[in-house]
């Protein structure tokens, strides 16, 4: 009788989500690294409302909780908007993002907690991992419900900096579309520890005209913060950044939207390039890396590698040979946390990108805060003479916390 019992009691937990009413069933892929993120046209019950009328709850362990969520507004063209305020009203642009980690039960549409409010499951199939679960959108126009107090990711205006449960992201006041500082969470002190980073570094060299030889680095930049989405899943933070090449022919401005997730990061890049920049110039190339701080024990980790790569400061034939590498997926690794990154183009652009890197304490290095390169590491990209007009878009993407699984890490970075 129990075995028929357990077969009975696996035989159900296989079965799909049944449909409701006031139910919407969408197949998709929970990964580890980022939110659950859908377009709100998905969702059509959150259409039309105000946004602070809007609760997410899930049924877990036989009662009812708020999970934390967050809906960014979009303009017309995809891109975010800023300042908007809790007046605004939910429209099929909109994105709803919570975590996978926050889905509940299905319960039947009868329950009685639901029949207080206009409301709708969200029920999500995860075909490739075998997970399924719900959340619940519940319209309260008198604002009797309660919200999650979780906030994931936080952002501390005073500052500039982002920071989870792992780490804490502190950005330029000088050059805003850099990351600054990065400090690990130090379990044994309760606290953050050390900044890590000395400084990204972007580097910019080729010719005008085939005649002049040119060079500019971030500090030849104008950067300013435009605005930020502080929400308790994600921080979305955008930039606007310019700067001039050559007597007065300046670059195209470049917006950078960073996106910060608990353990993950995206810098989205929009390149609007009115001309061709082969009309012009020649032979460009592009140095984006990080360089980090001096004290920091770190390796370097690449699937090309047959083992890590120890950055001590000193040249070596190993750390020459990762140059040049077209797979630029790359981990820095140490006992205080792990930060996996890539960089990819979008659009079929026909930039060519490779890893790069560079580890001499000796050498001169005039845009670090430290003397010299420690595990200066990061990309080369070439060929954006052969870009036509129009927009691009560029993505760089990183992991980052303190048990990262170097391999998963390694396929959502594809």
């Amino acid at each position: 009788m129990m075995r028929l019992l357990l077969l009975i009691i696996v035989f159900i937990s296989s079965l799909p989500l049944l449909s409701q009413a006031n139910e919407t069933i969408i197949d998709y892929s929970i990964n580890e690294f980022e939110p659950i993120t859908l377009d709100v046209s998905q969702f059509p019950v959150l259409q039309g409302h105000y946004s602070h009328h809007v609760f997410i709850y899930r049924f877990i362990r036989n009662s009812w909780q708020a999970i934390p969520f967050q809906i960014d507004f979009r303009n017309d063209a995809g891109e975010f908007e800023f300042g908007f305020s809790l007046e605004k009203i939910i429209g099929a642009n909109e994105l709803i993002s919570f975590m996978g980690t926050d889905l509940g039960e299905q319960v039947d549409s009868s329950d009685a907690f639901l029949q207080r409010y206009h409301h709708a499951a969200l029920c999500i199939h995860d075909k490739e991992n075998g997970r399924d679960g719900c959340v619940y959108a519940l319209i309260d126009q008198q604002e009797a419900l309660t919200s999650s107090y979780v906030d994931y990711v936080s952002y501390d205006p005073a500052t500039d900096a982002i920071t989870t449960q792992d780490f804490r992201l502190v950005f330029s006041q000088k050059k805003p579309m850099l990351i600054e500082d990065i400090h690990w969470w130090d379990n044994e002190n309760n606290q953050y520890g050390e900044d890590v980073l000395d400084t990204m570094q972007l580097i910019h060299s080729g010719r005008f005209l085939g005649l002049f030889s040119f060079k500019k680095t971030q500090r030849d930049y104008f950067s300013r913060l435009i605005g930020v989405i502080d929400g308790p899943v994600r921080v979305i933070r955008r930039t606007s950044n310019n700067v001039r090449i050559v007597f007065q022919l300046e670059a195209p401005t470049v917006y950078m939207d960073y996106i910060v997730n608990v353990n993950s990061l995206y810098m989205n890049t929009l390149l609007n390039i009115p001309f061709s920049p082969g009309v012009f110039l020649s032979a460009i190339k592009t140095y984006s890396t990080m360089d980090w701080n001096n004290h920091s024990r770190i390796e370097i980790h690449h699937k090309g590698l047959s083992k890590p790569i120890t950055i001590d400061g000193i040249p070596g034939r190993d750390k020459e040979a990762f140059n040049g590498m077209e797979d630029v997926r790359i981990g820095v690794v140490s006992h205080e946390g792990q930060f996996y990154f890539s960089m990819n183009p979008l659009d079929n652009m026909p930039i060519g990108m490779y890893t790069y890197l560079k580890d001499d304490a000796l050498a001169k290095d005039a845009l670090g805060g430290q003397p010299g390169f420690f595990g200066n590491v990061g990309f080369l990209s070439d060929k954006w003479e052969q870009m036509e007009s129009g927009n691009h878009r560029f993505v760089f993407k990183a992991v980052l916390g303190k048990s990262i699984n170097e391999e998963h890490a390694y396929r959502w970075l594809r």
